[in-house]
């Protein structure tokens, strides 16, 4: 295990439902350290609050209590701005909604986070046909999100979060609904970005990806298990 400093931390976070019930709460408190090259699985029944934690971690979600630390920095209250900035250049996150911009093709959906980089146009094509190349489908480069089957959505999706490079990797549920030989893909991809020194923090009920992971986190109600 890591003993470098966390690339991403929470101490005694909790995040309250919306509209809130008395007593009650999406997650926490929670604290969690996530360092450098290592893979954290977080598993859970639906509702236990894994989405939300990935959210949390990757300041796309504000906690009602307690800090978040991204790179050794306190980023409970930074600007969206700021947040933005530091996911382009350091963070790749996989939603299980895509969010696809549909009149796109992959190429461009692959490559969007470059454009305020100043890569040209050419530049961010390359790239996006070596990763999609990567993850074997290199033959969706031009067709449009709907075109794609679900497991091409998901590699176009992986393809996106790891076209910069990212120092961490967060995946919530990468490998659901789709098959046994995408799934494979998938996790042998993931294991690679690791061997090149990126941490991994993934939400799954997928065995092969747990059984991967160094560190396994079950949350129940909002919680960590002891």
């Amino acid at each position: 295990m890591s003993s470098a400093p966390p690339v991403l931390r929470l101490v005694e976070v909790t995040r309250r439902y919306t509209p809130a019930a008395a007593g009650s709460f999406a997650l926490g408190p929670v604290s969690l350290e996530i360092r450098p090259g290592t893979w954290t699985v977080v598993t859970g029944r639906s509702g236990a609050g894994k989405t939300t934690l990935l959210y949390l971690l990757a300041g796309l979600d504000r906690p009602d209590s307690g800090s978040v630390f991204m790179f050794g920095n306190d980023i409970t209250h930074a600007s969206e701005g700021a947040l933005a900035m530091i996911r382009r250049a350091r963070l790749g996150v996989v939603h299980q909604e895509f969010h696809f911009i549909d009149h796109l093709p992959v190429w461009q959906n692959v490559s969007c986070r470059l454009v305020p980089a100043g890569v040209s146009s050419r530049s961010r094509r390359e790239r996006a046909a070596d990763v999609l190349s990567e993850l074997l489908i290199q033959g969706t480069l031009d067709r449009l999100p709907r075109a794609l089957s679900g497991g091409e959505r998901q590699r176009v999706a992986l393809a996106r979060a790891v076209i910069g490079a990212p120092e961490v990797l967060i995946a919530d549920e990468p490998t659901s609904n789709v098959d046994s030989e995408t799934g494979e893909v998938i996790l042998s991809y993931m294991k690679s970005w690791q061997e090149r020194g990126t941490a991994l923090v993934i939400s799954s009920h997928d065995r092969a990806m747990v059984e991967a992971a160094d560190r396994q986190h079950v949350l129940s109600g909002g919680r960590l298990e002891p």
